[in-house]
């Protein structure tokens, strides 16, 4: 990051001054300058590829299980169709407000 990035996110600058879809190389090197992730923590997550797409069904559910637990967070999976979490369990409260969705296949 440039030192009027630096400068901008030092500052609470809501928005970077560019769209990070027009840059995305950019707009990754800066997340993972953000969260501190070096190359070493990349090449852990590489290698446990082929274990977490063993799992990524049920890791996917436990996610948006999680996700709909919190109102706050299930509003954003929000469908008129559906009242259901991805295992088939029942929310009331999400329910009453509209229910909610299957999450996204992400093959």
């Amino acid at each position: 990051m440039d030192d009027r990035g630096r400068a901008a996110a030092g500052s609470g600058a809501a928005e970077p001054d560019y769209l990070p879809a027009t840059d995305m190389p950019r707009f990754i090197r800066e997340m993972m300058e953000f969260v501190d992730l070096a190359e070493g923590d990349v090449a852990a997550i590489r290698r446990s590829a082929p274990i977490v797409l063993r799992h990524a069904e049920r890791l996917t559910a436990a996610l948006y299980e999680h996700f709909l637990a919190f109102p706050r967070s299930a509003k954003f999976f929000s469908t008129k169709t559906a009242a259901s979490t991805p295992s088939g369990s029942t929310d009331a409260s999400i329910a009453s407000a509209g229910g909610y969705g299957s999450p996204p296949k992400w093959r």
